[in-house]
């Protein structure tokens, strides 16, 4: 494949995944009024969860899977961007990994973890301390895989991951000034 071919198929992948994210995010916020949800008690996000059925679960699937035409133009602008001789470059790229696998492990607890709370919570014969414990676990895994996870560590490298590579490019000789 000749430089300018990766190049512009680096390109396309960042692109292509931005618009993939941005889709399928409006359609998290059509069918579950994604993130004003999250501001809801927990037996209203369970139910409503339940109510949007498998379309959704496969919806949060595509949605962290996604990401990945990002990852791959990421590794690829490293490749690119290695005749730069930056000390920094393959700390980014690490970063940026990593933040991506955060990220989709915060993402998939929708997917694994959150359908089987609600099934249990909806579920008509489940007593109403069983339900509290359910409301308990759903919590703690939303905490620990959204605000940990994915808000904090992985927007932290990813965040990283784009500082560094911004100030790789800014010094490159590939893009002018």
């Amino acid at each position: 494949m000749s430089e300018t071919t990766f190049r512009k198929l680096t390109g396309i992948l960042f692109i292509v995944g931005a618009i993939l994210v941005n889709i399928l995010f409006t359609l998290l916020i059509l069918n579950l009024d994604y993130h004003d949800i999250l501001r809801q008690p927990t037996a209203e996000i369970l139910t409503r969860f339940r109510a949007a059925g498998d379309a959704l679960i496969y919806t949060w699937l595509a949605f962290a899977w996604v990401g990945l035409s990002l990852l791959l133009g990421a590794i690829m602008l490293k490749r690119i961007l290695e005749r730069e001789n930056s000390l920094f470059l393959e700390t980014a790229t690490t970063l940026g990994v990593i933040g991506f696998i955060v990220q989709v492990i915060g993402l998939l607890r929708w997917v694994f973890v959150v359908p089987v709370l609600a099934r249990l919570f909806t579920d008509p014969t489940t007593d109403p301390t069983t339900q509290a414990s359910i409301s308990l676990v759903f919590i703690a895994v939303h905490q620990y895989g959204g605000v940990v996870l994915r808000e904090h560590l992985g927007q932290l490298f990813t965040i990283l991951w784009m500082s560094i590579i911004s100030g790789i490019l800014y010094k490159s000789e590939l893009f002018s000034k």
